[in-house]
C-alpha cells in the first residue's frame, strides 16, 4: 500500500467528522467514530508490518506482540466506544487503565521498529538502533511517510 493512502485514511475521517458535524455533541461522536476508524487504520498498518517482515527475518516469535497488539487494540477500541456511547469524553476511572493499554502499544511499535531495523541491516540492532523507527511509528501520520517505502521494499 502507498504511504499516501495510508496518510488519507487516517487525517480524513476526523476531518468528514468535524465538516458534518452540526453541534458540539455530534461533533465529539462522529469524532469517537473518526478515531474508530483512525484506530482501525494504525492497528491494521502495525499488524501487517509486523507480521510481514517476521517473515523476512529469522528466528522471529510474534506470540508477545500478538497478546499485547490484541489487549491495546481492544483497549484503545473500548475506551473509544464507551466515548461514543455515553457521550462523556474522558473517565478518570479509566486512567490507570490507560497507561497499561498504552504501554502494551509501546512494545508492538517497538517489535515493528526491530523487526524493521533488523531487516535493513541484516543483523539484530541495538536498542538505541532502533529509537529512530520507533519514534516514527509513534507519529504514525509523519512516520508513514518514511517507513512505508522501507516498508514496500521488504516485501
Amino acid at each position: 500500500m502507498k504511504h499516501w493512502t495510508l496518510f488519507l485514511l487516517l487525517i480524513s475521517p476526523p476531518i468528514v467528522a468535524t465538516l458534518l458535524g452540526k453541534n458540539e455533541k455530534e461533533i465529539e461522536q462522529m469524532g469517537a467514530i473518526a478515531n474508530l476508524i483512525g484506530i482501525g487504520v494504525f492497528f491494521c498498518w502495525i499488524w501487517n508490518v509486523a507480521h510481514s517482515l517476521a517473515d523476512k527475518v529469522s528466528d522471529t516469535k510474534l506470540s508477545y506482540f500478538r497478546i499485547c497488539f490484541i489487549v491495546s487494540m481492544l483497549g484503545f477500541s473500548s475506551y473509544n466506544v464507551i466515548v461514543l456511547v455515553s457521550g462523556i469524553p474522558a473517565f478518570e476511572y479509566l486512567r490507570a487503565f490507560q497507561l497499561l493499554i498504552f504501554a502494551f502499544l509501546v512494545y508492538c511499535l517497538y517489535t515493528a521498529a526491530k523487526l524493521l531495523k533488523t531487516w535493513e541491516s541484516g543483523s539484530s540492532p541495538k536498542l538505541l538502533d532502533n529509537l529512530g523507527y520507533f519514534f516514527l511509528f509513534l507519529i504514525f501520520p509523519i512516520g508513514v511517510w518514511v517507513l512505508q517505502p522501507k516498508v514496500n521494499k521488504s516485501v
